[in-house]
């Protein structure tokens, strides 16, 4: 079931809020808008996690995306390059023990 656009924004708006509120006494509170256009590209997030450095990463039909509170960078699948996520189909993200995604 695909998340819809709108609801991953508030997502990340209300993540942003409540750690700038845990940060200090007198929260200051900065809103920046995410939209596709520099940001996920395909509109089907299929699930979103944070990692232990507060980096979301969103995992999509169309790859993987890191977002670092400013800008996007995009994750994909190249053939013959050993080095590139194996699948731009990306469902589900998990941690391991010690926390790493």
């Amino acid at each position: 079931m695909a998340i819809p656009m709108k609801y991953v924004c508030a997502g990340i708006m209300f993540i942003l809020y409540t750690v700038g509120l845990s940060a200090n006494d007198t929260p200051v509170i900065s809103l920046t808008k995410v939209s596709p256009e520099g940001g996920v590209t395909y509109n089907s997030v299929m699930c979103i996690a944070e990692d232990e450095l507060g980096f979301i990463w969103f995992g999509s039909n169309d790859g993987l995306f890191r977002y670092n509170s400013i800008e996007f960078k995009r994750y994909s699948h190249f053939q013959n390059d050993t080095n590139s996520i194996p699948t731009n189909r990306i469902n589900e993200m998990h941690k391991d023990l010690s926390g790493k995604l």
